[in-house]
């Protein structure tokens, strides 16, 4: 590559970068925000500590989550009240995960406490 060209490449590579930066603040959610719109999502726990997880019933990453991390958790923070956990289902596998995220949904509704 000649110079003309490495330095049109960096200066439209800054311009992006400058413009995705400058977005990225728009859209921030802060702490109390994000913690009142996941409000009402299904729960664990009762401690001043909360954690949010977005996951998707399809997703094998968010499977062995639930698998492998999960209950440790669970046992050492959940249980004790130290730690509220908070679930929030998103759509990332298509039909079946809309399906699965319903159901959870309606079971939460009904029986929170079984969900």
């Amino acid at each position: 590559m000649n110079l003309k060209r490495v330095t049109i490449l960096l200066l439209l590579m800054s311009v992006v970068l400058f413009w995705t930066m400058k977005n990225a603040n728009e859209n921030d959610i802060d702490a109390d925000e994000l913690q009142n719109k996941t409000i009402h999502q299904p729960k664990q726990g009762k401690g001043d500590i909360i954690i949010i997880e977005f996951s998707d019933f399809k997703c094998p990453y968010c499977g062995l989550f639930e698998r492998n991390i999960k209950p440790k958790l669970t046992q050492s923070f959940i249980k004790n009240n130290k730690v509220e956990f908070r679930y929030v289902n998103v759509l990332l596998h298509g039909k079946e995960s809309e399906r699965g995220a319903r159901a959870a949904h309606a079971v939460n509704l009904v029986a929170p406490n079984q969900y």
